[in-house]
């Protein structure tokens, strides 16, 4: 079975005037469609100038952006393939029964809740603020945080948490692209899923 996604990437770029004049910056629009995990097109919607450069310039660097279907850009430093699968706080997922020490702890030392997702360090920083958006049409997981490990976790895998037993084990293994922000985002925004 196929499935597709689509999603709209922002690349901004900024540039430096050597001989004087002004900073230059703009922005270039893409619609970038994923077929099963994997880009398999990308067409260039337009580009706009949000200001003007003058004089001779050099490039200095690029913006990713991640544009959300309410049209909230967030910029992004890389984006990863990864297969994601889920855990819970049952003894099953965690190893731990309610009253053990370090019941419902993570490895950062918060507590496991929707929004949390444990990763390998190598791969992505703890503390990483990321999206995780769903390749198969599900609802994205969308905004967590990187504060847990797993002995399972390695590579490019990562294990979101979900609060209910039996969704986690319906949630099974999925493909998803992760994106690590560059932004700060407030902590209500990571929910999870709450089932």
């Amino acid at each position: 079975m196929l499935f597709w996604k689509k999603n709209r990437l922002f690349e901004g770029w900024e540039i430096k005037i050597e001989s004087g004049g002004k900073f230059g910056s703009g922005m270039i629009e893409y619609e970038v469609v994923y077929q099963n995990g994997n880009e398999i097109s990308r067409t260039f919607l337009g580009q706009e100038k949000l200001v003007s450069e003058e004089s001779e310039k050099v490039l200095l660097g690029k913006e990713k952006y991640l544009v959300l279907e309410d049209g909230s850009p967030y910029r992004y430093s890389k984006v990863l393939n990864m297969v994601a699968t889920a855990y819970d706080l049952s003894y099953a997922s965690c190893g731990k029964n309610p009253g053990d020490l370090g019941y419902g702890v993570t490895y950062s030392g918060t507590r496991a809740r929707p929004g949390v997702v444990a990763v390998d360090p190598r791969v992505i920083s703890l503390k990483s603020k990321l999206y995780v958006e769903s390749l198969d049409y599900t609802k994205d997981y969308g905004f967590s945080s990187a504060e847990d490990t797993g002995s399972a976790i390695k590579g490019n895998r990562i294990d979101i948490f979900i609060g209910n037993n039996r969704s986690a084990l319906r949630y099974g293994k999925r493909g998803v692209k992760v994106y690590v922000l560059d932004e700060i985002i407030d902590d209500s925004m990571m929910v999870g899923y709450a089932y």
